[in-house]
């Protein structure tokens, strides 16, 4: 069975890629001053993070349309694939999988909604799985397997500069971010199950640098890794350079989708790996 592929933009997977295995991508929402922006078309990355601080009202979010991932499904299908499946972010995170499912009623035959229960490159390493198991003359089914296959071996982690920007979005309440910023807490959150949890903390820049390498080294030798950071390059090359463990393809640095990193803040970092 010939099978396409849809994903959401917060798969922060790189264009070179999606267009060689015509993956088609439902883009991620910005909303500044109430206007609707596409992360990485309507603003860069680069710009976007800049600007964030100075952004009033806050930049905010949202999820794409039901008739967005409608579109998507008839344009693979149109384009000779028999069945789309799409993988979305996670539900327990973002409204986006049921906006997919909504957008699936009608096409229920040919369409089948995936739900990641992660984000981020993390959604983009099952989407690779995906197209994986589509290259090995994969059915629906074949894909749903691959990526339960490689769940227990995705980690995503973000270490957050400031608290300010997850108080806005509710990610944590106003007392946790006030007494983390009071301390100058450098906080870890994790993926798990879906769902973004505390996974420590440390006081200064420096020591969360470190202690992000050895979560990564932690892990043993990955098959893919990627640091990403919301306007922090170079601190992202420093974690980088410190990963000892093998990786089997190169290690990547990259801005994270804005549409996430919204609720991050300017000065995060995290990484994606898949384990071996």
């Amino acid at each position: 069975m010939k099978i396409g592929i849809v994903t959401d933009g917060n798969a922060d997977l790189p264009a070179e890629y999606l267009a060689a295995h015509k993956i088609e991508v439902v883009p991620a929402i910005v909303i500044i001053d109430g206007k609707e922006l596409i992360d990485g078309v309507d603003i860069t990355r680069p710009e976007y993070y800049e600007k964030l601080p100075t952004f009033d009202p806050p930049a905010t979010t949202a999820a794409p349309a039901p008739s967005a991932f409608t579109a998507a499904y008839e344009r693979q299908l149109a384009s000779g694939f028999e069945h789309v499946v799409a993988i979305t972010t996670s539900s327990r995170l973002s409204a986006i999988y049921s906006n997919a499912c909504l957008a699936a009623e009608n096409l229920r035959d040919n369409v089948t909604v995936l739900d990641s229960l992660t984000l981020t490159r993390g959604l983009g390493y099952h989407v690779m799985a995906a197209i994986e198991a589509c290259a090995n003359g994969g059915t629906p089914r074949h894909v749903r397997n691959a990526l339960l296959a490689i769940a227990s071996k995705v980690h995503v982690t973000a270490m957050l500069d400031t608290l300010d920007a997850a108080r806005r979005s509710g990610r944590v309440s106003s007392l946790q971010a006030g007494v983390g910023d009071f301390l100058n807490l450098k906080v870890f959150l994790e993926v798990r199950d879906g769902l973004l949890e505390r996974a420590g903390a440390v006081r200064t820049r420096s020591k969360a640098l470190t202690a992000m390498a050895t979560r990564i080294n932690a892990l043993g030798p990955l098959k893919r890794l990627i640091i990403l950071h919301t306007g922090a390059i170079e601190d992202a090359r420093k974690v980088a350079e410190m990963i000892t463990v093998p990786v089997e393809e190169p290690i990547d640095v990259d801005y994270l989708t804005a549409a996430i990193g919204t609720h991050v803040g300017v000065g995060g970092l995290g990484y994606a790996a898949q384990q071996q």
